[in-house]
Order: structure tokens, then sequence, then C-alpha cells
């Protein structure tokens, strides 16, 4: 294993064992979270050695993981739940350091935007091979559920009238697609670009936008 893959998986185990602290902390069997993060992990391992994940087999995860093919299917059904529930995690855990404040509008003026790039940095070694690996879907569909959950946040939170639905979806859609496209381009350029670099830049492109047509809300 060269330095690089080492560091990367240095990074994988430390961020999926902070994982397997939490699940442990929630009403759950603890051999249930532990064989949740097993297969979790195997996914994102085999992805970071570049793997694609059309090349993924059930079989081959499980024999990673140490668990059976039928456990596997009980805790996931398929891999793609595996990489959507893994997805999904990172989107919660960054969602739950937001505060009230920092959905108030103007967005443009508000530190979200630094915070949740600089959370994605911190996420590299799980955010790369789902990214380059995964179809898109597997990362935007779990996107549109948290994002949505933070739009409605930030609705409640501003005191605006509820949006029309069509809006809804088509506001959260391009929230997702805008933040899939950045983020390639960010692991194309090798993260080279700092977080702030990026936030700034995005609130510069979107942030008015966004900020005027939350206000015709009111």
């Amino acid at each position: 294993m060269n330095e690089v893959s080492h560091e990367l998986s240095n990074e994988l185990n430390n961020e999926l064992s902070n994982e397997l602290n939490k699940e442990l902390n929630k009403d759950l069997d603890p051999r249930i979270a532990r064989t949740r993060l097993a297969v979790q992990m195997s996914v994102v391992k085999l992805l970071s050695a570049e793997h694609p994940f059309s090349a993924l087999t059930i079989s081959e995860v499980a024999v990673d993981a140490g668990v059976t093919r039928k456990t596997l299917y009980a805790r996931f059904g398929s891999l793609e739940q595996v990489v959507k529930d893994v997805a999904f995690s990172m989107f919660e855990e960054i969602a739950k350091t937001i505060s009230d404040d920092m959905v108030k509008v103007p967005l443009s003026e508000s530190a979200l935007t630094p915070l949740v790039f600089r959370a994605y940095d911190q996420h590299q070694a799980i955010l790369t091979p789902l990214l380059k690996y995964c179809p898109a879907f597997l990362f935007v569909e779990p996107c549109r559920e948290v994002i949505g959950k933070l739009l409605d946040r930030t609705i409640s939170v501003n005191q605006f009238r509820p949006l029309p639905a069509f809006e809804r979806e088509y506001l959260i859609a391009i929230f997702c697609s805008t933040l899939h496209a950045t983020l390639m381009v960010w692991i194309e350029r090798e993260y080279n670009d700092s977080p702030d670099q990026l936030a700034e830049l995005i609130m510069k492109i979107l942030g008015p936008g966004v900020d005027t047509f939350l206000t015709s809300l009111e």
C-alpha cells in the first residue's frame, strides 16, 4: 500500500470509527451497529481502491465485512442502500452543526456556507470514493432529503410562508445538483482550493439570487 493509500485508509478508519461510536450511542443493538458499520466501511474501502460501484457485488462486500450475504440483505437490502446510508449520515451530521442563526436571511452574509464546505473538507475519506465511483443519484437522493429538512427549517426560522410543492422540489434539486457538481470539480482539483474559497465563490454566484427568492416569501 502506498503512502497516499495508507493515509486515506487511516482517515477512513478514523471517520467510520467515529460513526460507530455515534451508532452505539443510539437505541440500537451494538451487534447491529457494528455490522452496519462493517458493511459501510467495506463498501467505502473497496470504492477507495478505485473499484467502481458497478463492479461491486454483495458477495465481495459481505466477505470483506465479515458478514453473510443474508445479513447484508437484512440490514440494507442492496449495495445502493449502503451508499445512500453513508451519504445520508454525512449530510445529517453536517446539518446538525448548523444553528438557527446560520439560516437567517440574508444567507449570503451567513457563516452557513463556509461551515458546510469546511465540514466536507473533513470528510474527504468518504466523500471522494462516493462521488468518484458511484452513480450521482446515490449522492443526490439522500442530499435532497436532508436539504429538504434544512430548507423547511430556514423557512420556519425566518417565519416565511410555506413554499408551493413544485417550487420546493425544484429548489432542493438545484441545491443538490449544484453541490454534487461543485464537489466533483473540487475532487478533480485534488482539494487544492480551500473550503472558504469555494464558499465565497458559491455565495457570489448563488447568494443574491437565493436571498431574493427567500425574501419574496415574507
